[in-house]
């Protein structure tokens, strides 16, 4: 088989960011992406099966969990599928680090 010359697009979306959108995002990614440790990872996690343990509403245990970063793979198809607004609502900060020109 031989490679094609044009390669196509990666995205299967169509997604239109507005500027407001892009403020939000923006806004978003300072506050969302930060880094934690791994022993805060686990804390966190910890710290979730106890809420959950105790009987917990789902919402309180996410909101436990949203500090973690998301995977930098499964963020980056993500994006790729389903466009920006697939992923702001999560920690991209281990994405920016192996895909910094894609977020």
């Amino acid at each position: 088989m031989t490679r094609p010359k044009i390669m196509p697009e990666f995205s299967i979306t169509k997604e239109v960011m507005t500027d407001e959108d892009w403020k939000l995002y923006e806004q978003k990614r300072q506050t969302l992406d930060v880094f934690v440790s791994e022993d805060d990872q686990f804390a966190a996690i910890e710290k979730a099966e106890e809420l959950k343990a105790q009987g917990a509403s789902k919402e309180e245990v996410e909101k436990v969990l949203d500090v973690l970063p998301g995977d930098a793979n499964v963020m980056l198809s993500l994006k790729h599928q389903f466009g920006f607004k697939a992923v702001w609502d999560f920690n991209l900060s281990e994405a920016k680090e192996a895909y910094p020109d894609e977020f």
